[in-house]
């Protein structure tokens, strides 16, 4: 009984060894124990198959198949469910050949992604029965099988990996943004921001895709070239054409959304400060040489200091202050910028170098981030300015010459787009180691003026769509006589070419830009006006006959009843202030239809505009609570985690189905090794006292004892 007892023991203890220690290999390090196991997974089909060498040599593709994989069919290895980090998609690759496969690397096979037309795998060796990436959509997979002794044997199949629809997400978003006055935001890379979609839909309509609020009578939102499939890259603008200025300081929280073409949508807020600048004060003075005689006409200099300042106003207003500096005593009025000065005997037939300054104020308030526009070169302290020019007093003036200039000839042809090159070199009698002043003007205005040199070059070029008689006229002066040359130019017309740039529709913002001296609208709209009954506002006489008809229609296409038909109107304005006579880039619609509703509001299960707002989808965006993103720190919207799984691109974090009772396992191992060791020792000492003899004498023979002796030191 004893002995049997024993063997029981011994059994039971060597099968419990043998299945904890399977178990533990195969969960930490994927091999088994024993050298012969048994593995697999469950709900996975097993397949035994003899095959008879013969005829062609066949490769079977068992998975993949030729179809459509939901997701429900594949698996993201360690990346979790359903969504996959890395965008790709494992399914098992089940395969095998009916003939003799070379020992080593025998199988490999290629993948092509058919969306897109490129390998993302090629020659790559593979073990059958193994878990293999896929892409999304169509996948061409192509295996190979390395005969014995021969060559490589193929075979293809193609499937589709379906893959549910994915909220969109804003990134690389700023959360705050500083622009300086005078800047556009287009010049910082704050603002520029990226929508990734894994769906790798395209953002570029306006309204229907994306929007901004807040501050929209100065931002706008504009889509840029796609850099990847998956990324679309936005920037927040503001005109290019025309910086920002004194009427733009100040902070705006602005609104981005983005809205796929599910409604899975996704949101982001930033807040744009717009800090005032001490600006330059401009001088409109263009002195130069300035001749007085000593007595008579001309005998006295006269001269208004003519600045203008952002902040300080003009001259007259008395804000800013002058002074002056050389060899003679103006008389000045530091508020104004009046100068005046009567030569003297002494003064005869002498030049002197003069300059008047002007000075504005500090600013009175200094934005408490300004370091960051000194570091962009602004200034909020007072800034001084100056115009320099040569009084000249003289008892005989003589007129500056012009001695040199270039084209020779006076009269010719150009077209709208040639470059048009001038030369000139003047030279004044009265005046040593000095020079008159040189202006250029193009059909009377002037474009450009030098003071104080010899020679100077001009380029002109009319621009497209100029045609006609046109001249270009350098005039040069010592302040009372003068000497000038004129180009009579007959220009003929050059078509403007046609700017390259999505108008979209909606109100969203626009694209454009100033190509070749072409102004290209940028449009961006105020949100859309509460929706107004087309009835009542037809009887009100509010809406007119035309529109009541073209609004009723519309209606009757989005299947609204009568009672419900509404419209709603914005405002949308060109950030860029083109004032074009035909627009470059039509403006968005400021009317539209919409679902009427007496009392809108967040819970009346329709899209619409309240309380100053737009809701972004049903009830949720705008005036109501956010809607429901991928982003927003929550679980919702049938996440599988917060803000991974479900309709969020990313995957939430695999868990291990056996990770909380590893540590178990470990010390159930080490008890188990325990009781073997205890186990033995208690079966030989049984085993020692019954079969061998105390004091050195054997009591007896056994076999079933000897047995049982050597099954314990076997385990």
């Amino acid at each position: 009984m004893i002995r049997k007892k024993i063997l029981v023991v011994s059994l039971v203890v060597f099968v419990l060894a043998f299945v904890l220690l399977n178990f533990v290999t195969i969960y930490f390090f994927n091999l088994p124990f024993s050298p012969v196991a048994i593995t697999g997974k469950v709900g996975e089909t097993a397949y035994v198959r003899l095959y008879i060498q013969g005829g062609d040599k066949v490769i079977t593709i068992y998975t993949p198949e030729n179809t459509t994989y939901d997701n429900n069919s594949y698996t993201c290895s360690g990346l979790g469910y359903p969504k996959c980090d890395d965008y790709r998609y494992n399914l098992s690759l089940n395969v095998s050949a009916d003939f003799p496969l070379e020992v080593g690397d025998s199988w490999k096979y290629s993948l092509y992604d058919l969306k897109h037309g490129v390998y993302i795998n090629q020659n790559t060796v593979f073990t059958p029965y193994t878990s293999v990436p896929f892409v999304r959509w169509g996948n061409l997979l192509t295996v190979f099988a390395n005969e014995e002794d021969g060559d490589w044997v193929n075979e293809s199949v193609v499937f589709t990996i379906d893959v549910p629809n994915s909220a969109p997400l804003i990134q690389n978003f700023s959360e705050k943004i500083f622009v300086c006055e005078s800047e556009t935001l287009e010049s910082l890379d704050a603002s520029n921001f990226n929508v990734f979609d894994i769906d790798e839909e395209s953002f570029a309509t306006w309204w229907t895709n994306y929007r901004i609020s807040g501050g929209r009578n100065v931002f706008g939102l504009v889509p840029r070239p796609k850099t990847s499939n998956y990324i679309s890259p936005f920037q927040i603008i503001s005109g290019e054409r025309y910086p920002l200025d004194k009427n733009d300081v100040g902070d705006y929280d602005v609104e981005i959304s983005v809205i796929d073409s599910s409604g899975l949508s996704d949101t982001n807020s930033t807040n744009i400060t717009v800090i005032e600048i001490n600006n330059i004060p401009t001088t409109h003075s263009g002195l130069g040489l300035e001749t007085i005689y000593m007595s008579g006409a001309n005998s006295v200099f006269s001269y208004q200091f003519l600045v203008d300042d952002e902040e300080d106003g003009v001259s007259d207003d008395g804000n800013l202050f002058f002074n002056f500096s050389g060899a003679l005593s103006l008389v000045l009025n530091s508020s104004t910028g009046v100068a005046s000065y009567v030569p003297v005997e002494e003064n005869r037939n002498k030049k002197y170098l003069m300059r008047i300054y002007a000075t504005d104020n500090a600013l009175a308030s200094v934005h408490e981030n300004f370091s960051i526009c000194s570091g962009r070169g602004y200034r909020s302290d007072n800034i001084t300015i100056h115009d320099e020019f040569i009084l000249s007093i003289t008892d005989n003036n003589r007129a500056p010459s012009i001695d040199s200039y270039s084209p020779a000839v006076t009269s010719f042809n150009s077209t709208s787009t040639t470059v048009n090159s001038f030369s000139v070199t003047v030279s004044d009698a009265d005046l040593v180691d000095l020079y008159p002043s040189i202006n250029w003007y193009v059909d009377g205005v002037l474009m450009e003026e030098n003071e104080n040199i010899p020679s100077d070059d001009f380029d002109y070029t009319f621009g497209c769509g100029i045609s006609g008689s046109h001249n270009v006229t350098i005039i040069t002066s010592d302040g009372l006589l003068n000497d000038s040359v004129t180009w009579d130019i007959t220009v003929t017309n050059v078509a403007c070419p046609v700017a390259s740039v999505d108008s979209g529709g909606g109100g969203g913002g626009g694209g454009g830009s100033t190509l070749g001296g072409i102004c290209n609208e940028q449009w961006s709209c105020l949100e859309w006006g509460l929706c107004q009954n087309a009835e009542r506002s037809f009887r009100a006489k509010s809406l007119s006959p035309e529109d009541f008809s073209s609004v009723k229609d519309l209606c009757a296409q989005n299947q609204y009843d009568d009672r419900f038909c509404g419209f709603q109107i914005t405002k949308c304005f060109d950030l860029n202030m083109c004032n074009n006579t035909e627009m470059k880039i039509p403006r968005p619609s400021e009317f539209r239809v919409c679902y009427f509703t007496e009392n809108p509001n967040c819970i009346d299960g329709i899209t619409n505009c309240h309380d100053g707002g737009c809701e972004l989808l049903v009830d949720c965006g705008g005036p109501c609570d956010p809607c429901p993103t991928c982003s927003d720190g929550k679980k919702n919207q049938g996440e599988n985690g917060v803000d991974c799984g479900g309709p969020c691109p990313y995957a939430c974090e695999a868990e291990s189905p056996f990770g909380t009772i590893s540590f178990v396992l470990i010390g159930l191992l080490f008890l188990l090794l325990l009781l073997v060791i205890y186990s033995l020792y208690k079966i030989f000492m049984i085993v020692r006292h019954r079969f061998f003899l105390v004091g050195g004498k054997r009591k007896g023979k056994d076999k079933q004892g000897f047995l049982s002796l050597c099954l314990c030191f076997l385990l």
